[in-house]
């Protein structure tokens, strides 16, 4: 059975925005409700009928949490996210570098921090991060292996992309790309 969808989605957007309404204070909540909003921006999922748009309200929300917060890693990890996905580069890195030094140890924002950052063109640091996680011995996501992959791939050097291609060719949206390669 599948976890998740529209309703599940729906489900957990207005437990947080229940939660946070009650606790206003509650910054786990109000970062969780950021991202919540941030997904929905991405996916196209649930667009909100009222009040402000998604990635607008993610914003809202998570720059009152970081009023309260201003060390909450996850209030900076969903912030970076939030800028790069509107396109404020200067402001994603300012982000993601906070976060980073908050806790360099936490994989996940290691891992989504990597993969933004080369994705947002600065490839070089985006693999740099990539390798680091990798040094740390952290078990390596599958669809972070596109930061070498294209890496790689853009250079020409397809040897290299294919051995990280294969990595994640299963949950790539690139998989004609990858055999090219």
């Amino acid at each position: 059975q599948r976890v998740g969808g529209e309703g599940a989605h729906l489900a957990a957007r207005n437990c947080l925005e229940a939660a946070v309404e009650r606790e206003p204070d509650y910054v786990d909540g109000l970062a969780w409700l950021g991202q919540m909003y941030i997904e929905e921006y991405w996916a196209d999922l649930n667009p909100r009928s009222e009040g402000l748009p998604s990635l607008a309200a993610a914003l809202a929300v998570l720059n009152r949490a970081l009023i309260l917060d201003p060390n909450h890693q996850m209030v900076r990890h969903a912030l970076a996210y939030a800028y790069y996905m509107k396109g404020n580069l200067g402001e994603f890195r300012l982000q993601a570098k906070k976060a980073l030094s908050i806790n360099p140890n936490n994989n996940q924002t290691f891992a989504e921090v990597a993969w933004m950052t080369a994705y947002s063109g600065e490839w070089d640091r985006g693999l740099e991060l990539f390798f680091q996680l990798e040094d740390k011995g952290a078990t390596i996501p599958a669809w972070l292996n596109g930061v070498p992959f294209l890496y790689y791939y853009r250079l020409g050097e397809y040897s290299r992309a294919l051995d990280y291609g294969r990595n994640f060719l299963e949950l790539s949206r690139w998989p004609y790309s990858i055999r090219l390669a």
